[in-house]
C-alpha cells in the first residue's frame, strides 16, 4: 500500500490542558485521513517540527506529501507586501513545509497541495498570491460556494477527469492568476473569473488544487490517480 504523509496544522491552546504544560497541538482534519483511507493508501501525520534529519526520514518513508488547507496565507510573495502579519502562516509551519518540499524534490516524491498548500507551493517556486481576490481583482466570491472550472486539455488533470469542465467547491479568500503563477508550474484548470484552480509540474510530481478534494468524494479519483500513476 502507498503511504501519504499529511502536513499537520499548528494551534495554540487558549487554555492549557489539565497537565498544565501543554500550550499547543499539531492537528489534521479527519476528512483528509478518510480520503486517504478510501483510496486504499496509508495516512501518516507529519507533526510541526523543524528537525531536518527527522523530516528527511518522513519523506524517505512516504510515497506522496499532502500539504493541507489553512485559513492563513504563505509567508512569501503576498500582494500587498504589507499584509497583516497575523494572517501569515506561523514560522514553524512555513519552515517545516519548506524543508519537506526541499526533500520531496531531492528524492523525487509526489506532492499535492490543497488550497493553502497550492498557494504555498506557488510561493515556494517564487510565484505570487493575491491576498483578497474579491477586493483586489473584483473577482467572484470563492468562499463557501461551488462553481465550474475549465480544464487544460494538455494537462494530466484533464486525463484523470476526461472532461473539459467540472464543478468544484470553493473556500478561499486568496488566489493566484496566470500572471502570478510561477514559471515552474503549469496551469491545469481555471475558473471563469481568471483564478488558477489547479497546476502541475512538467514532470507530473507536484500538483496544486485550490478546491478541497477531501470534501468531494467523487473527486477522490484525482488523488488516487496521482498516487498510482507512473508518468
Amino acid at each position: 500500500m502507498k503511504i501519504i504523509g499529511i502536513c499537520s496544522l499548528f494551534f495554540y491552546l487558549k487554555n492549557r490542558c489539565p497537565c498544565g504544560k501543554c500550550y499547543s497541538k499539531s492537528v489534521v482534519n479527519n476528512t483528509y485521513i478518510n480520503m486517504i483511507q478510501s483510496i486504499g493508501a496509508i495516512p501518516i501525520i507529519i507533526p510541526v517540527i523543524n528537525n531536518k534529519l527527522i523530516l528527511e526520514k518522513y519523506i524517505k518513508m512516504i510515497d506522496c506529501l499532502l500539504i493541507c488547507g489553512n485559513k492563513l496565507h504563505p509567508k512569501k510573495n503576498i500582494i500587498p507586501n504589507d499584509i497583516d502579519k497575523t494572517k501569515l502562516i506561523q514560522d514553524e509551519l512555513h519552515n517545516r513545509d519548506t524543508i519537506l518540499l526541499d526533500y520531496c524534490i531531492k528524492y523525487k516524491k509526489k506532492v499535492i497541495g490543497i488550497c493553502y498548500g497550492m498557494e504555498f507551493i506557488n510561493s515556494y517556486f517564487n510565484g505570487s498570491i493575491y491576498s483578497d481576490i474579491v477586493k483586489q481583482l473584483k473577482s467572484n466570491n470563492h468562499q463557501k460556494t461551488n462553481h465550474n472550472i475549465i480544464l487544460n486539455k494538455d494537462s494530466f488533470f484533464y486525463k484523470i477527469m476526461n472532461k473539459e469542465m467540472i464543478n468544484v467547491n470553493s473556500f478561499h479568500e486568496a488566489g493566484i492568476t496566470k500572471e502570478l503563477l510561477s514559471d515552474k508550474l503549469i496551469s491545469s484548470s481555471m475558473s471563469d473569473d481568471g483564478i488558477v484552480e489547479s497546476f502541475e509540474t512538467e514532470n507530473k510530481l507536484i500538483f496544486g488544487f485550490q478546491f478541497h478534494i477531501e470534501l468531494l468524494k467523487d473527486k477522490y479519483i484525482i488523488i488516487k490517480k496521482i498516487l498510482n500513476t507512473v508518468y
